[in-house]
């Protein structure tokens, strides 16, 4: 029997995981927010985008 055990991820690796997710979902939510928020400032935009990026990643830790 051939079992094949994978190393633990360490804390760096799995941190610039979180990192390249967290960055992905949020450039996905500013793209398809962009054209629909025109109205709001650059300053409101970047906080609407980070607050729907904290939920979305605040679902996905729940889920895990």
């Amino acid at each position: 029997m051939n079992m094949t055990t994978e190393k633990p991820k360490t804390a760096a690796v799995l941190k610039e995981e979180d990192k390249a997710r967290i960055e992905t979902i949020r450039s996905d939510i500013a793209g398809r927010l962009q054209k629909s928020c025109r109205h709001l400032t650059p300053a409101e935009f970047v906080t609407l985008v980070d607050k729907m990026t904290s939920v979305q990643i605040g679902g996905e830790s729940r889920s895990r």
